[in-house]
């Protein structure tokens, strides 16, 4: 996906934090699935809140302590 400067998809709107064409996204964000992520992982349990912290946390979240972020499918 394209991004912008600062790093972001330029479809994203950080005044509010959504995607601006989720109705007509990509297939490639279609596809993706966060819960595969590991530093997703990491951020539901430590709960950083700046990129800086995170990546240089080192810290890792075993598989078997993952936490699931459900999906709600709003295509047809």
């Amino acid at each position: 996906m394209p991004k912008r400067d600062d790093g972001l998809c330029e479809h994203f709107d950080a005044a509010t934090g959504r995607c601006l064409v989720w109705h007509k996204r990509p297939e490639i964000c279609r596809k993706y699935d966060c819960n595969e992520h590991e530093l997703l992982q990491v951020v539901l349990q430590e709960g950083f809140t700046t990129l800086s912290a995170l990546v240089t946390s080192q810290a890792c979240i075993p598989a078997e302590c993952r936490k699931f972020v459900p999906y709600i499918q709003t295509d047809a």
